[in-house]
C-alpha cells in the first residue's frame, strides 16, 4: 500500500490564533473564547482542508455556556468536523497559567476516523497522503485512519497515549549498575548504594527453550540459597540488592524479585507481571503471571519500584510504582539478538522506552542487562542470543547520565539529589494534574466498554 507522508506546521500549534495569552491572568483574555458552533476559523479551515485534500486539527479557545476549555476540532479531508476534544491535563505554573482559563476536559481521550492513515497529534497540524512511487496518489477509500489528539499538556502523560492507542485498535554476571544519590533520611553527605543485577543472572537465560529439565531450576523464595548468601553480602556492604530468581511456589513458577535491604532484612517480593512469549524469548512456558502487583520498596536509603525485564514496555507499570512513591524506578533485564531476525536490533527502542519512563515521572531509572553469546539446545536445535548489554542510568528528564557498552563487563555509578528531584517533581505538576477518571480505557483490552 506504499508508506505515509506526514507533516507538521507551525500555523496550527495549540492556541495558534493569536499569542499564548496563558503567561498571564488577565480577565479581558477571556474575550478571545468563542463557542464551537459556528467558530469561524473552524469554518475557514474546514475549507481550506477540503480544497487541500488534507486533516486538519483546529486547536480553539472555546466557550461553553460558563465553562472555557482548551479545545481541538479535528477537520476532515472533506472538510467534516469529526467532533471535538477538549484538554485533559490543564497546567498551573509560572508562564503557564492555564487553569486561570480552561476547565479540565470532559470529552475523555477520543479517536478520530479520517480517510488517512494512523495518526497521533500532540498540538500541530498533521495530515498523511498515501505515498506511491515518485508522487502523492490519495486513496481514501483503501485506508482507515485515526488521528489520536491530545493537546501539549496532555503529552507528558502516558496513560493518556495509551488511552488512544488502546482505543485506536557470555555471563550472567555482566553489565552491572549501581545507583548512588542523596538519602531523604540521612545527611547530605550520605548516599545510598543500589547494586542492579539482571534478570535471571545465577546462570544462563534458559528461555530460548522449552524444556522440561529447566523446572528444576526453581527453587522456593523461602530458604532460596541465593538470596541468603546476598543478604549477607547486602549487610556486609551496606548496600540494597534486588535478586532476580526462578520461583516455585507449590504447583506455580514466578519470574521473581526479592528486595534486600542495606542491613540484610528480605523487604519482599516482587513477581513479574508482564511474561513475553516469542522465540528466543519463551517464558510463558516457564513462568506463571505474577500475582503480586506492581511494588515499592521502602529501604534505608529510598523507595525504589522494581519491574522486570518485559516489564519495562509498559508506562502504565512504571506509572504505577511511581504513584505508589518510588523514587528510583529499576529494570533487570535478559535481551538481546532475536533467533528469527538476524537484522532487528531494539536497543535503541529498548533504551527511549525507558528513558521516557524516567522523564515522564521524574524519577532516576536503572536498567541492567547481560552480554554475551549465549546457546542454548532446544527441541530444533541450537539457539543463540547476543545479548547486547548496553545497561544505564537515566536522571529525571530522561537523560542517560552513565552507559555501558555492549561487550565489556562494566559497573556505572550515578550520584542524584533525591530532595531536590521530589521538588522538581512535585513543581512540574504531572502527577497535579493527571485524570484517573478519564484513564478507565486502561482498564480493558481493546479499549471498548471503558465507563468514563
Amino acid at each position: 500500500m506504499g508508506e505515509s507522508l506526514l507533516g507538521t506546521s507551525h500555523a496550527c500549534r495549540e492556541l495558534f490564533e493569536g499569542y499564548y495569552f496563558c503567561q498571564a491572568q488577565r480577565e479581558d483574555f477571556f474575550q478571545r473564547a468563542k463557542p464551537y458552533k459556528d467558530h469561524p476559523t473552524i469554518l475557514r479551515m474546514q475549507g481550506l482542508a477540503k480544497a487541500l485534500g488534507v486533516v486538519i486539527p483546529i486547536s480553539f479557545f472555546e466557550e461553553a455556556n460558563n465553562a472555557h476549555y482548551n479545545s481541538i476540532a479535528v477537520i476532515d479531508a472533506d472538510g467534516t468536523d469529526l467532533g471535538l476534544y477538549r484538554k485533559s491535563h490543564i497546567p498551573d505554573g509560572p508562564g503557564y497559567q492555564e487553569k486561570f482559563y480552561f476547565n479540565p476536559g470532559d470529552t475523555g481521550f477520543k479517536v478520530f476516523q479520517t480517510k488517512f492513515a494512523n495518526i497521533g497529534i500532540v498540538e500541530g497540524l498533521c495530515f498523511s497522503y498515501h505515498f506511491t512511487g515518485n508522487k502523492m496518489d490519495r486513496k481514501p477509500e483503501s485506508i482507515l485512519a485515526y488521528i489520536l489528539a491530545g493537546i501539549c499538556w496532555d503529552q507528558w502523560f502516558p496513560e493518556a497515549a495509551r488511552a488512544m492507542v488502546l482505543q485506536a485498535k557470555k555471563k550472567a554476571m555482566s553489565n552491572c549498575a549501581v545507583f548512588m544519590g542523596s538519602s531523604k533520611w540521612e545527611s547530605k553527605l550520605s548516599f545510598i548504594l543500589v547494586s542492579s543485577l539482571q534478570e535471571l543472572f545465577e546462570g544462563y537465560y534458559f528461555c530460548q527453550a522449552q524444556r522440561e529439565d529447566f523446572f528444576q531450576r526453581a527453587k522456593p523464595y523461602k530458604d532460596h540459597p541465593t538470596i541468603l548468601r546476598m543478604q549477607g553480602l547486602a549487610k556486609a556492604l551496606g548496600v540494597v540488592i534486588p535478586i532476580s530468581f526462578f520461583e516455585e511456589a507449590n504447583n506455580a513458577h514466578y519470574n521473581s524479585i526479592a528486595v534486600i535491604d542495606a542491613d540484610g532484612t528480605d523487604l519482599g517480593l516482587y513477581r513479574k507481571s508482564h511474561i513475553p512469549d516469542g522465540p528466543g524469548y519463551q517464558e510463558k512456558f516457564y513462568f506463571n503471571p505474577g500475582d503480586t502487583g506492581f511494588k515499592v520498596f521502602q529501604t534505608k536509603f529510598a523507595n525504589i519500584g522494581i519491574g522486570i525485564c518485559w516489564d519495562q514496555w509498559f508506562p502504565e507499570a512504571a506509572r504505577a510504582m511511581v504513584l505508589q512513591g518510588a523514587e528510583i524506578l529499576f529494570y533487570p533485564t535478559a535481551i538481546g539478538s532475536e533467533p528469527q531476525d538476524e537484522g532487528l536490533d531494539s536497543r535503541d527502542h529498548w533504551k527511549r522506552v525507558m528513558q521516557g519512563h524516567a522523564g515522564a515521572n521524574v524519577v532516576p531509572l536503572v536498567a541492567s542487562n547481560r552480554i554475551g553469546k549465549e546457546i542454548i539446545q532446544t527441541e530444533h536445535g541450537n539457539s543463540a542470543i547476543t545479548f547486547y548489554g548496553n545497561s544505564f542510568i537515566a536522571g529525571p528528564t530522561g537523560e542517560i547520565v552513565a552507559a555501558a557498552d555492549d561487550k565489556e563487563e562494566a559497573v556505572l555509578v550515578a550520584k542524584f539529589d533525591l530532595s531536590k528531584i521530589k521538588s522538581k517533581r512535585n513543581s512540574w505538576g504531572v502527577f497535579r494534574d493527571r485524570r484517573p477518571d478519564l484513564y478507565k480505557v486502561l482498564l480493558t483490552m481493546d479499549g471498548r466498554n471503558a465507563s468514563l
